[in-house]
Order: structure tokens, then sequence, then C-alpha cells
């Protein structure tokens, strides 16, 4: 798939691996991905044969796609977004996280075409990953690119970015419909260097009308503290900044930005359910 191709070359054992064990195990087709069935026809008398994929080689290829992007497809799978209160840091508006979640994934096809992405913010253990993730899995369930990577990983890379494969890696990763970058805060230093490098890559994304989601376990203060004034503004303009630790019980304060219009025009069509 295109947008797949770099780090498709990159992970040919771990691809290898996950077809051995999910077609080559596979009883129906034989390991071989294909059901074959065969008949006379009875106009001529010959055999005929009729082929088809096997359901277990759809799965790989998913499985595959989860695989590149990083994410942990077998822990979320089966696992739903749960209600949960959190609260918007710019406005202090609470929210249900289920009934902002989910009618975003529902229109996951839409939502990567804007810029409009998240800040998840809370101490470890609040959900934030899980819920990064399940975003993820929807969209790479819909066809479209995404990939996880914690932002110290990022800063790697771009460290080590005098290798020609490891550029195109990084620019693959850049460019991919919805990209999730985990653990703002836990790299070693925030050097100058780490702070221009997020703030180049945020800022094209956003240029290319392409989400971000971000993951922290600082509260807005430290994340604005520690990545600086020059970023603050053009996180608040794209991104629903959410606190997922336990909301206080505070004054809400309204606000109306291009961000929130876009997000509100995302209900949820009255009796259906997201999963």
């Amino acid at each position: 798939m295109a947008g797949e191709k770099i780090r498709r070359e990159r992970a040919v054992d771990e691809i290898d691996k996950a077809r051995s064990r999910i077609i080559g195990t596979h009883k129906l087709c034989k390991g071989r991905g294909i059901i074959e069935k065969k008949r006379i026809d009875p106009k001529t008398g010959f055999v005929k044969s009729n082929a088809r994929f096997c359901k277990c080689k759809d799965k790989f290829t998913l499985y595959s796609r989860f695989l590149l992007s990083n994410i942990h497809y077998e822990s979320i799978r089966n696992q739903k977004i749960y209600n949960k209160k959190v609260i918007n840091e710019v406005t202090l508006e609470t929210f249900n996280l289920r009934e902002l979640i989910i009618p975003y994934v529902k229109q996951i096809k839409r939502a990567v075409r804007s810029p409009y992405g998240f800040l998840f913010l809370g101490k470890p253990g609040t959900g934030k990953t899980f819920v990064g993730s399940k975003i993820l899995y929807y969209a790479i369930a819909n066809g479209l690119t995404a990939h996880s990577i914690e932002f110290s990983d990022f800063l790697k890379l771009l460290r080590k970015n005098f290798e020609e494969d490891l550029d195109s890696l990084i620019r693959e990763i850049s460019n991919v419909d919805i990209l999730m970058i985990d653990e703002f805060g836990n790299e070693s230093k925030r050097s100058d260097f780490a702070i221009g490098e997020f703030k180049s890559l945020y800022k094209r994304r956003v240029e290319n009308n392409k989400p971000t989601i971000m993951i922290s376990n600082y509260n807005y203060l430290e994340f604005k503290k520690a990545y600086g004034k020059s970023i603050e503004s053009v996180v608040e303009s794209h991104s629903k900044i959410l606190n997922f630790d336990k909301v206080p019980d505070m004054r809400k304060i309204k606000g109306t930005i291009e961000m929130d219009t876009f997000f509100e025009k995302m209900v949820e069509p009255r009796g259906k359910r997201g999963s």
C-alpha cells in the first residue's frame, strides 16, 4: 500500500512470521491463502476451477498493516472506548470521552482531511495511549495510513538521518494520514533541537491538513513550560487538549474557535450507538 513501502521493507522478517502464523497454519485453505473449488462443466465435461482468497489472507493483510503502524492490535481490537469524564484544558469544559471520540472515528475518512487532532494529557494509566491507539485502529481498518511512535524514538531517527533509508522512513512516518506521538516529556533532554523538530513536524502536518495525536503525562501548564510559548498557539488552535485526570469542579468557560466548529459538526446520528 502507498505510504507503507519503507516500513514494509524494514519489517520483512516480522511480516513473514505473521504470514506463517496466520496463513500458514490455516486449515481451511491448507496454508495457501486461497480456496479453490473444482467442478465438472456439464456441457463440456471438463473440470473447471474457481478460486477465491481465504479470509485468513484478509486477516493477515490487516494484521501486517497494524504491525507496520506500531499498533498493538491484539490488545485493543476487542476493547471499547469507555465512558470517562475529561476536561478541555483551554475552555475548561467537561466532556464524556466516548461521546467525543466515537463520532470522530465514525467519520475518520473526513477527519484525516483536516489538521485538527488531539493532545491527551494526564498521569500514566489513565487510558490516553489506549484511546489514541483506538483512533489509529479505526483509521487503518478504513484503509488509511497511520503510525504510532514515542517522541524520544522519533528524535533518535532524526539524529541518525544521515542514512538514506532512515531519511525515507522519517518522511513516510511524518506523512501518514494520522500520526500519534506518545510519551512527550519522557525524552532525556528537552533541547532546542527537540523543540524545533517537534514544532517543524507539527506545523508541516497542519499545513498539509493531516491530524496529529499527541500524548503526555504532563498537565497543560507543564507541557507549555517544557515546549514553549511558540508551540502553544499552534497546538491550541488545532488540537482538542484533553486532561484525562480526575475532573475538578470548576466553572465552565465558553469559547468559540474554528477547531470547535469542526468537531461540533461531527455529531453522532440519533438511534445509532458507537462501538
